[in-house]
């Protein structure tokens, strides 16, 4: 199973690599991940992009929401699913921070959070003032943010899937509070 995992992730880190153009150069390759099976933000979610009386966001090193008013101490680390985009998640990511919580989207290398499942560390480490952290992801996304949790319980209060679940039984001797979504 590993040594199919390691193929078919060495196929697509080839494909990638053949279709190096930019989606800005209008070059469309038909290898290229990021413009033929990449999911981008719909046009209505990058509204939420935008800042507003309640909330502040910016898009740099993460997409982050940050509540202008009754900040929490918890922040939340979210990890997109594979090959989506990470702004289409702007819509519930901006809704979960009206409710006070500084929130994190962490965009992923090729769009797959598998290869870089311990980004939530430098996430921490980039947010001194937040005591409490919760993580979570979407689909493959939710995988490496519980693998991130089950390697850090000291660190991580909580973990919330979406359309996702544990790989194995990593969760199963940490006490988390745990949700899981399938619907918004």
């Amino acid at each position: 199973m590993k040594k199919l995992i390691a193929i078919i992730l060495s196929l697509l880190f080839s494909l990638q690599l053949i279709g190096c153009s930019s989606k800005e150069d209008g070059i469309k390759i038909p290898f290229r991940l990021g413009n033929v099976i990449s999911y981008d933000a719909s046009n209505s979610a990058l509204g939420y992009l935008q800042s507003s009386d309640t909330i502040t966001v910016t898009d740099d090193k993460y997409i982050t929401f940050t509540p202008k008013e009754n900040v929490n101490d918890t922040g939340f680390i979210f990890y997109p699913g594979g090959l989506v985009e990470p702004e289409a998640y702007a819509p519930i990511m901006n809704k979960i921070s009206q409710q006070g919580y500084q929130v994190i989207v962490v965009p992923m290398p090729m769009n797959l959070a598998i290869f870089d499942s311990n980004k939530a560390k430098d996430v921490i480490k980039d947010y001194p003032n937040i005591k409490n952290w919760v993580i979570g992801g979407h689909s493959l996304g939710g995988v490496m943010a519980c693998k991130y949790a089950a390697k850090n319980p000291d660190t991580i209060k909580g973990v919330v899937l979406y359309a996702s679940y544990p790989q194995n039984d990593e969760l199963k001797d940490n006490i988390y509070c745990t949700i899981s979504c399938r619907e918004t």
